[in-house]
């Protein structure tokens, strides 16, 4: 069965190779988010989530968009995708400057990793089991999302950047709440596929009785 072009996914990959591309290049943009020039600076607040000036930074975070993003797009809409990845963005951005404040001190954020986590617990949150392959070594979706929690947890624990860190987490949040909300929704537009596709007899009983289950909720 062929998916539908992930288009959401591509043009935000394609507006953080420009921004980073334009970085590179020397240009120098205002789009990282400093906490010291918050809130004069105010569209940052969103820009940061588009800017990176290490190469590795931008691979991972680019290649994980990537993975996530397409398959997310196979089973809700752009728009969601395209509004989950800018509302994760803005609160990592939001936790970020709160978290400057209450430590007295500046620091700057930049990068597309806690809208892209947003993403990652969007996939979790909707029982994402899809295998990946890194590096001939199958990996699936969930574990990479819960191995990135922890990772994050450890990192505020004893790392030298909580700022960022809290807007990883916040990131997260936020994907756990879109994907909670949607979660009952796109299971069930996913069974009615199935039966457009293969006909009723192609549910299992377990199917069949959450299908009829979730269709008389209110």
């Amino acid at each position: 069965m062929a998916h539908k072009p992930a288009y959401s996914t591509y043009t935000l990959v394609g507006i953080n190779t420009a921004v980073y591309a334009l970085i590179s290049g020397g240009i120098a943009l205002p789009t990282a988010l400093d906490s010291a020039q918050w809130p004069e600076r105010w569209w940052t607040l969103l820009t940061y989530a588009f800017t990176h000036d290490a190469t590795m930074h931008f691979a991972v975070n680019m290649f994980a968009l990537l993975m996530i993003g397409r398959r997310l797009e196979r089973h809700y809409r752009r728009l969601t995708v395209l509004a989950a990845y800018l509302a994760g963005a803005v609160a990592g951005g939001a936790s970020f400057v709160l978290i400057s404040a209450l430590a007295g001190k500046a620091m700057t954020l930049a990068g597309a990793s806690a809208a892209v986590l947003t993403l990652g617990a969007m996939a979790l949150m909707r029982g994402e089991r899809t295998r990946l392959a890194l590096m001939k070594v199958k990996v699936s979706v969930r574990t990479l999302a819960l191995a990135a929690v922890a990772l994050i947890v450890l990192c505020i624990a004893f790392g030298p950047n909580p700022g960022g860190d809290v807007a990883h987490l916040s990131g997260i949040a936020v994907g756990v709440g879109i994907g909670w909300c949607t979660r009952r929704k796109c299971t069930v537009d996913a069974l009615i596929a199935k039966v457009e596709r293969s006909g009723y007899g192609s549910l299992t009983e377990a199917e069949r009785k959450q299908l009829f289950s979730m269709s008389n909720q209110k």
